[in-house]
C-alpha cells in the first residue's frame, strides 16, 4: 500500500471536509422539501442522510462509555429519532425552518446518547437505586449534594478527549510524514513525544532533549525508527507509520569521521548530542504545528472543537512554549 506525504494527507482531509460539507446540503435540502410536503417518504429520506451524518458521533460516545451494542445503538438511535420527531413537528406549528438543520440534528443525537451513556454509568454505580433528590441524614442534604462537586461534565470530557486524541494523532502525522533528515523528527518524538507519553516529564516540561538523549542510549537509527514506529501504532493509531521519505533517507551515507556509513546504522548518540537534540526538536515542533493547524482547518469537526475549547488545545501540543530541560 503506497505511503501518502503530507500534501497528500491534506488533499484527504480537504475532500474529507468537502464531503462533510456536501451530506451536510443534501440533509439540509432533505429537511426543507419535507418541511414543505410532510410527506412521510421524504421524512424518510432525511432520516436516511441525517443517520450517515450523525450516527458515528452516536458511536464514539457509546465507546467512550464503555457500552457499545447492537442493542444501545438501537437505542438511542430511536431515541434521537423521538426526540427530532417531537422538535420538527414542534417547529411546523411555530412556522420555523430551520438553517443550520444538519448540526441542530446532530446536536439531538449526541445529547440522546449522552442521556443513555449517562443512564449506563449511574446503574454501574448502583445510583439508579435512589432518588438524586432523597435526603441523607438530618440536615437536610440530597443524595446530589453529596456527590463530588468536582464531578466532571460527560459531555464536556467526552469532547475534550476526543479532540486531544485527534490533535495528537495529526501532529504525529504531520512529523512522520516530513521530509526533513530522519534524525530531526526523531528528535522531536523522543525529546517531545514519548515521554509523555509515558509521563516521564512533568505537564509543565513540554520537553527534554537530555531525557531524549538517555533514552535513545546506543541504539542506531533504524532500531530507533523501528522502535518508535512500534509505540506510536500501540498507543496512537496503527495505522500511523513513518513515511516513504523518511525510510527512503536511511540508506544516505553519511560521513561518521573516518568513514561512510548509511545512515540507518549510525549510532544516534555517538553523533548528536544534547544541544542538536534540542534546537531539532524544537525547530522539527514548530514545522510541525504549522502542518497541524492546516490538518485541523481542513476538518470542520474537529476544527469546531479547537475553537470551543481553545485553551485546551493550544496547551496540549505545547503551542504556548512550555519549559525544556
Amino acid at each position: 500500500m503506497k505511503e501518502m506525504n503530507q500534501k497528500e494527507i491534506i488533499r484527504a482531509y480537504k475532500a474529507k471536509s468537502k464531503a462533510t460539507s456536501e451530506i451536510v446540503k443534501k440533509i439540509q435540502a432533505a429537511y426543507e422539501t419535507y418541511m414543505n410536503g410532510r410527506s412521510e417518504k421524504q421524512f424518510d429520506e432525511m432520516l436516511k442522510l441525517l443517520e450517515k451524518y450523525c450516527f458515528p458521533v452516536a458511536l464514539k460516545y457509546l465507546d467512550i462509555a464503555g457500552c457499545r451494542s447492537r442493542d444501545n445503538e438501537d437505542t438511542v438511535i430511536q431515541n434521537a429519532r423521538m426526540t427530532l420527531w417531537s422538535y420538527i413537528q414542534n417547529d411546523i406549528r411555530q412556522g420555523r425552518i430551520r438553517y443550520d438543520f444538519a448540526y441542530y440534528a446532530c446536536g439531538i443525537y449526541k445529547n440522546r446518547t449522552i442521556d443513555f451513556t449517562r443512564k449506563i454509568i449511574k446503574e454501574r454505580t448502583n445510583l439508579n437505586e435512589v432518588s438524586l433528590d432523597e435526603p441523607v441524614g438530618d440536615d437536610g442534604k440530597t443524595v446530589a449534594d453529596i456527590l463530588p462537586p468536582d464531578t466532571p461534565n460527560f459531555d464536556e470530557t467526552a469532547e475534550i478527549q476526543r479532540m486531544f486524541k485527534d490533535i495528537l494523532r495529526l501532529y504525529i502525522t504531520s512529523f512522520l510524514t516530513s521530509k526533513e533528515f530522519p534524525p530531526k523528527p526523531l528528535a522531536l518524538y523522543y525529546a517531545r513525544v514519548l515521554p509523555h507519553l509515558i509521563g516521564a516529564l512533568s505537564s509543565k516540561t513540554m520537553s527534554s532533549a537530555k531525557w531524549a538523549f538517555e533514552r535513545m542510549n546506543s541504539f542506531s537509527v533504524s532500531e530507533l525508527k523501528q522502535d518508535s514506529e512500534k509505540t506510536i501504532r500501540s498507543d496512537i493509531d496503527k495505522n500511523l507509520r513513518w513515511g516513504p521519505e523518511f525510510v527512503s533517507r536511511l540508506d544516505e551515507m553519511v560521513d561518521i569521521g573516518d568513514k561512510l556509513i548509511p545512515l540507518r546504522d549510525v549510532i544516534y548518540t555517538s553523533q548528536y548530542g544534547v544541544k542538536t537534540i534540542e534546537n531539532w526538536a524544537k525547530s522539527m515542533h514548530e514545522m510541525s504545528s504549522k502542518t497541524l493547524t492546516k490538518l485541523i482547518m481542513a476538518d470542520r469537526e474537529l476544527f469546531g472543537l479547537t475553537k470551543s475549547y481553545a485553551t485546551y488545545s493550544a496547551k496540549f501540543i505545547g503551542y504556548n512554549g512550555g519549559e525544556s530541560r
